[in-house]
């Protein structure tokens, strides 16, 4: 009797299964998250996209710099830490930043990537006029933290900024490797729990058939699971048909059409599965056998553009 609830927890629960981005570092070596723990008072989500996560970091740091008490700097100094943190601001509001393409699954700094975005210490350092500097750490220190930068020219133009070294390096993000997706490319998550229901659909469906030729005591078990995986799977196509899949570093959306025709198999087959194991359920309560001049049959066709399909048929003797 136990085996019903924990299938039908099992059929609903891979319904919500869909890709999500593996745990990472820190957004900052020196802050780590804190951004995003004291700002909203929990810890980082791993769906968090990465423009969103940077721009919640710059945003703290913006705020942290502007609290602190800068009356021991000159008129000078502070003029030129007022000037920093507005192009801090209106970077991070701006919201284009460079990505990591040579570090996979790792985040690490990176002054200038190869699309020519630029970093926040970059952006800084280039808006006040010193794009020779830019280009000599962009060739040379590409994806050190400030700590680890050799450049004396950035060191002079730290001293200069009214910012100090720590407010420099807890400025400078790290960034992940760019994640792309093609019109073929289906989620692990979506095309695992898709196997996992369809498995439990065929299987129940495929129990509730031989039942019907005899109905027996428990013959109600079989096909009460295969109603609660069919209406499971309808759920996941439906909310996987145009569900956009988002490239976390340009921000933008794509509906794929393998993953679209997953989803349609996945409401075809769950829609038969329902309606089936429904079907199954009313004669094994009725005590009633199927009726010898109906039969049907489920198959499988791969179609010309090399796409999985299914099939049903229902056949009536006169």
């Amino acid at each position: 009797m136990k085996i019903i609830p924990f299938l039908i927890v099992i059929a609903a629960g891979v319904a919500g299964l869909y890709f999500t981005q593996p745990s990472e570092d820190g957004i900052n070596p020196i802050l780590g998250n804190e951004s995003y723990e004291v700002t909203f008072g929990a810890a980082i989500p791993s769906d968090l996209n990465e423009k969103e996560r940077i721009q919640i970091h710059l945003a703290y740091v913006e705020n942290l710099l502007l609290e602190q008490d800068v009356s021991h700097l000159s008129k000078e100094l502070q003029e030129n830490r007022k000037i920093a943190i507005n192009l801090l601001s209106n970077y991070w509001r701006n919201g284009e930043f460079p990505s990591n393409y040579d570090y996979p699954n790792q985040r690490k700094p990176c002054f200038r990537d190869k699309n020519n975005q630029i970093c926040a210490v970059g952006y800084l350092v280039q808006q006040t006029g010193n794009e020779d500097l830019v280009a000599s750490i962009e060739a040379s220190e590409n994806y050190a933290t400030i700590y680890e930068m050799t450049n004396p020219e950035l060191i002079k133009w730290v001293e200069q900024s009214g910012l100090t070294l720590k407010e420099c390096a807890m400025i400078q993000p790290t960034y992940g490797s760019p994640i792309y997706y093609d019109e073929n490319y289906v989620p692990p998550g979506y095309a695992i729990s898709s196997s996992a229901i369809s498995g439990i659909g065929l299987s129940t469906s495929l129990i509730s058939m031989s039942n019907l030729k005899k109905p027996s005591k428990g013959g109600w078990i079989a096909p009460t699971i295969g109603m609660a995986s069919g209406v499971s799977q309808i759920t996941l196509g439906a909310i996987n048909y145009n569900r956009q899949y988002i490239d976390p570093w340009t921000w933008s959306g794509s509906v794929n059409k393998r993953n679209q025709n997953l989803s349609m198999f996945n409401i075809a087959f769950g829609t038969f599965s329902t309606a089936f194991n429904t079907y199954a359920l009313i004669q094994q309560i009725r005590g009633k056998k199927t009726r010898s001049d109906l039969s049907w049959n489920v198959f499988g066709y791969q179609s010309p553009n090399n796409d999985i399909s299914v099939g049903f048929n229902l056949v009536k003797r006169f």
